[in-house]
């Protein structure tokens, strides 16, 4: 298997988002991303799989140096050898470290801007790397990339709300949680009510109209080129939409399309007929 191959085989999973969101690319763009993207699996793999404080911190450590050595015969891990094949500038990386370093050592946020702040450097992040190997050249359409990366993380945060609660994380801000009269643990422990079902409105709200502020500010000329970030966000908004309708408990139940649903939004989107409402 090469390194290229393994990337594949670690993201891009037959009917998930991901999947679709690469579905229409060339074999080349695709060979751009693929190691990217792999990496924040990795990274978040760190966060969701290991329990163990120091062992986690361990293996971010470890990650550091391999990713030091990229371009050099140390390099051992087939994420790192695709990766070499086209290397981030210096210090291009470096936010990917510092949100999942945070994973590790903070388990809460205060308020939404620190959320938000999070959202961005991670994820945010990574959505800049891939525009730009994916020839956006404009600081102005990297920055809109980032934002619309790190809305995409956001919305991510709020579907996913029951899984990390089951890990015991909870994303959601103290300051938002007490706004609505609802506990950490209540997340934790999954017991639904009316003000969790009011603060869920809200986040749904809040998300919606952070991924709509994102396309927006996504200028026609890059539009085109970001097209895998916009296919994760139109399938995002369906997801929400199928909340608003049918009033799902994210604590309870997980929403997700079919993959011929998600395959149609990739191709509306692909094809230039998709429109955030």
């Amino acid at each position: 298997m090469t390194p290229l191959e393994y990337c594949r085989q670690l993201v891009d999973v037959p009917g998930s988002s991901l999947h679709y969101a690469l579905v229409f690319l060339s074999a080349g763009d695709q060979a751009l991303l693929l190691p990217l993207l792999a990496l924040g699996h990795e990274l978040q793999a760190i966060v969701i799989g290991v329990s163990d404080p120091s062992v986690a911190q361990a293996k971010l450590a470890w990650w550091q140096t391999e990713l030091a050595h990229l371009g050099t015969p140390e390099v051992s891990h087939p994420v790192c050898q695709a990766l070499a094949l086209c290397p981030p500038r210096e210090g291009q990386i470096a936010p990917l470290f510092d949100a999942t370093l945070i994973d590790l050592t903070q388990t809460r946020h205060l308020d939404f801007a620190g959320l938000e702040a999070y959202c961005r450097s991670g994820a945010g992040s990574l959505a800049r790397l891939c525009g730009e190997r994916l020839g956006i050249e404009s600081a102005a359409a990297l920055d809109a990339a980032c934002e619309l990366g790190g809305a995409l993380r956001l919305s991510q945060i709020f579907l996913n709300i029951g899984a990390d609660a089951r890990r015991g994380r909870v994303y959601v801000p103290i300051d938002l949680l007490q706004e609505h009269g609802v506990t950490a643990s209540a997340i934790v422990q999954a017991k639904s009510g009316p003000a969790f079902a009011t603060l869920s409105a809200a986040l749904c709200k809040r998300v919606r109209s952070q991924l709509h502020d994102a396309l927006s500010g996504l200028a026609p000329d890059s539009r085109r080129r970001l097209r895998p970030l916009i296919i994760l966000a139109a399938i995002q908004m369906r997801l929400l939409d199928e909340i608003d309708r049918n009033g799902s408990s994210l604590l309870e139940e997980r929403v997700d399309l079919t993959p011929l649903r998600k395959f149609l939004i990739a191709w509306l989107v692909w094809v230039g007929l998709w429109r955030a409402r």
